[in-house]
């Protein structure tokens, strides 16, 4: 969950029906005297001295869509008996993503996605750092293993044929991430100078990548060259995919998740930053925040001071995800229910602005505290933008076009994101939602589209803007808070 087990998210709330889990400090600090009477408590702060019986409920069980790549249509596809066959993976921070490839006919057969089990031990990449130079480093990367392992046999079992001919894979994923997988020291990446082990752009045995049980014995795997510590290779591979390195046009492309990486420039010059968003917009540290669950409030209008929700599958309320929190701000902000410094106006300022209901009659609200949350995510998303063009000294009025990558900005709408500040208002009508990019890269490493000489030639060819120690990103950042 988004702490990392530490007891201070309160988003691994369980309730326990039978047996009997003793009062934690953490508990009380989350729940009311009624609701540990109910049995409510932290299931990470929880130890079992008895037999007990819990319920989990749905909006906890942080479930996620990830992007994966189109896939040819079952049935135009047919196995080549002289074709070579690979698996391209993006390894994101929250989710995965995976493409059996066709790497003679540069056909995808089939994808194949899920969760980032390594979410248990924190949401963002500075929790794992954390967490892996704690001692975590080993149980990290088994986590990965396990998780990519699941995914490459379901795609190889479901076409029959392919796995003795599946030769390759190629890997795209943050740096952090392939320091995890490969079981690399983090001490070097979690403060400033950064001294990363690697940023990728080699190539090894599957078995040095994915441990002994590794269902490619004798496949090789390449890991995409990325740039810096927190611009990693999944930015690489959209530079590559979006053609920022191969046009004269001046694009300004965005990677939206739990950090903001960022890209300006052409074929001519490239700066790159990145900016500290953390788990908000994804649903993570909001009191009733969630992945892409059925139930999830994934759109929301306000009108005349009351909320109408759209919701995943159309099922009953269980929290709410991030194109629905979007949306609800973008509403509050237009209705006027909360002010520019974000505060929201009475009545709600003390019980939040209610959403929705559950099943049970639970209130889905979004409290002041789930606001500062995402002023600071999207705070720092926007000063990152206009201090990457800043710094540049590019001009905004070269700005040809806006591409967002990721889940969260697939599904963004530009406007309304322009509402809340977000996104530079003069920038949203360029905006183009681009989807899983790192994953495209390594499926055109695969087929031949692109050779990792290019590739490393791109992640060389740019100059980083460090945001974190920049002047004009701290003051940018304070005045983005407000709406």
């Amino acid at each position: 969950m988004p702490c990392g087990g530490k007891g201070m998210c309160g988003k691994c709330r369980v309730r326990v029906v039978r047996g009997r889990l003793p009062v934690t400090p953490e508990d009380k600090r989350i729940f009311s005297e009624a609701q540990l009477a109910q049995g409510w408590r932290l299931a990470c702060k929880a130890v079992t001295r008895e037999a007990v019986e819990i319920v989990v409920p749905v909006q906890e069980q942080q479930g996620f869509s990830a992007l994966a790549a189109e896939a040819a249509d079952e049935g135009a596809l047919s196995l080549a008996a002289d074709h070579d066959y690979g698996l391209a993976v993006d390894i994101g921070t929250t989710t995965l993503a995976a493409a059996l490839v066709d790497c003679t006919d540069g056909k995808i057969l089939a994808t194949a996605t899920a969760v980032n089990s390594q979410r248990s031990f924190g949401a963002d990449v500075v929790s794992r750092i954390g967490a892996a130079c704690h001692g975590k480093g080993k149980a990290l990367q088994k986590a990965v293993r396990r998780d990519l392992t699941r995914l490459m046999k379901q795609l190889l079992k479901d076409h029959p044929g392919t796995a003795a001919r599946c030769r390759q894979m190629a890997i795209a994923a943050n740096t952090t991430m392939l320091h995890l997988l490969m079981g690399w020291p983090c001490d070097g990446l979690g403060d400033w100078p950064f001294h990363p082990v690697s940023l990728g752009g080699k190539t090894y045995r599957a078995q040095e990548v994915l441990g002994p049980q590794s269902p490619l014995a004798d496949a090789t795997v390449t890991l995409l060259p990325g740039m810096s510590t927190y611009v990693g290779a999944d930015i690489t591979a959209g530079i590559w995919q979006c053609g920022l390195a191969s046009s004269d046009d001046v694009s300004l492309f965005v990677d939206l998740g739990t950090n903001g990486e960022m890209v300006l420039g052409n074929k001519d010059q490239r700066f790159i930053a990145s900016a500290p968003a953390g788990p908000a917009l994804e649903g993570g540290k909001l009191t009733w925040g969630t992945g892409s669950v059925p139930g999830a409030i994934c759109g929301v209008r306000i009108e005349r001071g009351r909320a109408k929700v759209r919701t995943i599958d159309h099922a009953v309320p269980v929290g709410i995800c991030g194109t629905g929190i979007l949306e609800a701000m973008a509403g509050l902000v237009r209705e006027g229910l909360v002010d520019e410094t974000g505060k929201l106006v009475e009545p709600y300022f003390h019980k939040g602005f209610p959403l929705a209901s559950t099943l049970d009659y639970q209130r889905i609200t979004l409290s002041q505290q789930d606001i500062r949350e995402i002023q600071m995510a999207k705070s720092a998303i926007r000063a990152g933008i206009e201090s990457l063009i800043e710094r540049s000294g590019i001009s905004r009025q070269r700005v040809h076009q806006v591409f967002l990558a990721g889940g969260f900005g697939y599904y963004l709408d530009p406007q309304k994101a322009a509402v809340i500040g977000l996104l530079p208002a003069d920038l949203a009508e360029r905006t183009t939602a681009v989807g899983n990019t790192s994953l495209k890269g390594a499926i055109g490493l695969l087929t031949g589209a692109v050779t990792l000489e290019e590739l490393q030639a791109i992640a060389a060819g740019v100059e980083e803007i460090v945001l974190g120690n920049d002047e004009a990103f701290q003051r940018l950042y304070i005045d983005y808070l407000n709406f």
